[in-house]
């Protein structure tokens, strides 16, 4: 497979993508909304946490993003980007900027496994700056009345929603923990 690297600047950060050929226009648009976030977070805080940001392709079916790494994040669904609107992939990527600035994990003294740390800490800081940013920036998402009304509906109906949940535990649900906990009700506390 033949790559494409590109690289635009914001704030003296370079912003790099690495795709395939068939996608760079799609990484043009996010690396376009990954400045728009560096600058706005930075007129907030000052600074940008890493000396880059590198974006890469995901999950061919997922629509959303991750950070993989320090100062990489992963973009999914890229070939069904049209799917979603411009507004929600902005958030997305906006979201992901957050990460850069708040990390992922915030580490207990228990063991570590897959979604059970207390990340959601860190979810939620990143969380309610990415809501700063669509509220200054007019984008209109719905992502984070959704993710309330999620949780509150899983509170309602009884599902383990708090944090910390056992390995077992974490095996054994039948729900989204990762869009129900970590992020609505990190949100909403």
């Amino acid at each position: 497979m033949s790559l494409n690297a590109k690289t635009v600047m914001s704030n003296g950060i370079p912003i790099i993508s690495v795709n395939d050929f068939e996608h760079r226009e799609y990484f043009s648009l996010v690396q376009q909304y990954a400045a728009e976030a560096i600058d706005y977070y930075m007129s907030l805080f000052g600074f940008y946490p890493h000396n880059y940001l590198i974006f890469i392709p995901g999950s061919d079916t997922i629509c959303g993003a991750c950070p993989i790494e320090t100062g990489i994040i992963k973009i999914h669904g890229v070939n069904i980007m049209k799917e979603e609107s411009d507004d929600y992939w902005k958030w997305i990527v906006a979201h992901e900027v957050s990460h850069m600035y708040w990390g992922y994990h915030v580490y207990d003294s228990e063991v570590v496994f897959a979604q059970s740390q207390l990340g959601w800490i860190t979810l939620g800081i990143g969380l309610y700056f990415d809501k700063l940013f669509i509220d200054n920036k007019g984008i209109h998402c719905g992502f984070h009345e959704s993710q309330v009304n999620a949780f509150r509906k899983a509170e309602k109906s009884g599902l383990p929603i708090h944090f910390g949940l056992s390995e077992e535990e974490m095996h054994q649900l039948d729900f989204d923990y990762n869009t129900i906990v970590l992020h609505g009700r990190a949100y909403s506390i």
